[in-house]
């Protein structure tokens, strides 16, 4: 697709906040965006931050405060469209600036339809870490658009793929090219909802997903709270990851490594502590965490029925569990 939009342009200045645009312009622009990013919006800064990673999948970037404006805008597109698809924003004196200004960007999709994007700074210490795009006609974050699942769809349908749900496209990206059997697919930094849930199980009918949790000293209580007890649930988890993707898996690059490396069962125990506190059937709670011990591979055996008061290493016991 040419970056020069064949729809008539029938606007003349551009609006301080987007007017309605048709959605198959805003795929339009959306596609010419990404046009750029894939061939004038590469940059060392962003390779050297991705291969840092163990990535070497391309990615875009944009430099500068208005480059892919002044490039589409050359190309006929007209500030209201850029507006629209969240491409763009407009400051108090009406400069047209770039969404993602300095940031490496990862295009969404939904089929062969790009979305929307999202952008990932390359420095440590800058908040916020991502940017998505605001909310357009094709785009929603709280919607059951996960990054990377459009692209993973057809491997899903392979036996012994499943989905893993991370915190952004970094993490998807590392799991993507170190390991073929797992399919990422990132909530990108938003509440996860029943349609995020729903998502990954519709692309693969009776499969469950597998968690990765980042072992920074947040673990359980991540930026997504509770709503990460949604993915743990037994009915949707099958093993636990619980280590810093983004470091181990640049190490060695395979899932034995990071099975290897899960730490003991405190992923599990954390999990029940935050989250069964006021559950008063204790024996559902040690069921439970007897079989994300067994499924995680963390070496524990399942807790037979008599021994529901074991006590893991560094942990309460069960019966503390819902006091």
């Amino acid at each position: 697709m040419a970056d020069r939009p064949t729809l008539p342009q029938q606007r003349t200045s551009a609006r301080t906040s987007p007017v309605a645009i048709d959605p198959e312009e805003l795929a339009a622009a959306n596609q010419a965006a990404l046009n750029f990013h894939t061939t004038g919006g590469r940059d060392v800064r962003a390779e050297q931050y991705l291969h840092s990673r163990g990535i070497t999948l391309p990615a875009g970037y944009q430099a500068g405060h208005s480059v892919l404006a002044e490039h589409l805008t050359a190309a006929g597109w007209h500030p209201d469209v850029l507006l629209a698809a969240g491409l763009c924003r407009n400051t108090a004196a009406g400069q047209l600036l770039d969404t993602f200004s300095g940031r490496i960007v990862f295009p969404i999709r939904a089929g062969d339809t790009v979305t929307g994007f999202i952008g990932r700074t390359e420095r440590d210490g800058v908040e916020p870490k991502y940017v998505n795009i605001a909310t357009t006609a094709l785009f929603d974050k709280s919607s059951s658009q996960l990054y990377g699942l459009t692209e993973g769809t057809d491997r899903l349908a392979h036996e012994g793929v499943f989905p893993v749900p991370v915190e952004g496209p970094i993490d998807a990206l590392a799991i993507a090219q170190h390991t073929p059997d797992l399919v990422p697919v990132a909530v990108m930094g938003t509440a996860v909802t029943d349609h995020h849930l729903a998502a990954p199980q519709t692309a693969s009918p009776g499969k469950r997903i597998i968690v990765a949790l980042d072992d920074a000293p947040a673990g359980m209580a991540h930026a997504h709270g509770a709503d990460v007890a949604k993915w743990l649930h037994p009915g949707n988890c099958r093993r636990i990851i619980y280590t810093a993707v983004e470091h181990h898996i640049t190490q060695a690059g395979d899932l034995q490594f990071l099975e290897q490396r899960v730490t003991t069962a405190k992923a599990v125990w954390a999990y029940l502590d935050q989250h069964y506190q006021s559950d008063p059937d204790h024996d559902r709670a040690a069921d439970y965490a007897a079989d994300l011990c067994r499924v995680s591979r963390l070496g524990l055996p399942p807790l037979p029925a008599h021994r529901r008061e074991m006590t893991l290493p560094g942990q309460r016991q069960a019966s503390d569990l819902g006091r």
